[in-house]
């Protein structure tokens, strides 16, 4: 009877550590978990701090800060620049007064019912640099053939090869070879 006696002891034993590494267990992970809630929150307000010092200070930040109120001034215009380029892309009139969003055929706002302008037409985007040396289209730098017509363009002077390796292949490496029906 004392080996059951002590069998149950330590069973009992075990079963109350095994619950309190559970009951632990789970404490950390609730504890992790509200860790994690406050970290997010305190970066929301962080945000919101950030966006409310911009909005009263972007005119004359101080010095600490002007190199980002700086960054972010630049990134809105580019977001606008961006804004108005899709707009004109998708042909969306925008209202002046209530700015919402209206089909490119409406006259009116549809929220406020202002007046909407006419649509600016649709302008091809005006690259700076190269332009293909048969239409006169512009190319991005790096393109190999243009768009509008589909020309080969001239690719800039290679660099040397250093010693030891080998030169590009020339374009007639790639030319589809007629097919050999004898070895089949």
């Amino acid at each position: 009877m004392a080996f059951f006696d002590s069998l149950g002891a330590k069973l009992s034993k075990t079963g109350q550590k095994t619950m309190q590494k559970a009951n632990d267990l789970a404490d950390i992970t609730k504890l992790n978990l509200r860790t994690g809630e406050l970290n997010k929150a305190v970066q929301e307000l962080y945000a919101r701090l950030g966006e409310q010092y911009y909005a009263l200070h972007s005119e004359s930040p101080e010095a600490a800060l002007a190199e980002i109120c700086g960054e972010i001034g630049k990134a809105n215009q580019e977001l606008e620049q961006i804004r108005t380029g899709l707009q004109i892309l998708k042909q969306i009139k925008v209202c002046p007064s209530c700015g919402s969003e209206n089909s490119s055929d409406a006259r009116f706002c549809s929220q406020c019912s202002a007046a909407l302008p006419e649509l600016t037409p649709r302008q091809e985007p005006q690259l700076e640099g190269q332009a293909c040396t048969q239409c006169g289209a512009p190319v991005l730098e790096n393109a190999q053939f243009c768009t509008k017509c589909g020309a080969r363009l001239s690719l800039p002077k290679a660099e040397p090869q250093p010693a030891g390796l080998p030169a590009d292949p020339p374009d007639e490496c790639f030319a589809p070879q007629p097919e050999d029906n004898d070895n089949r």
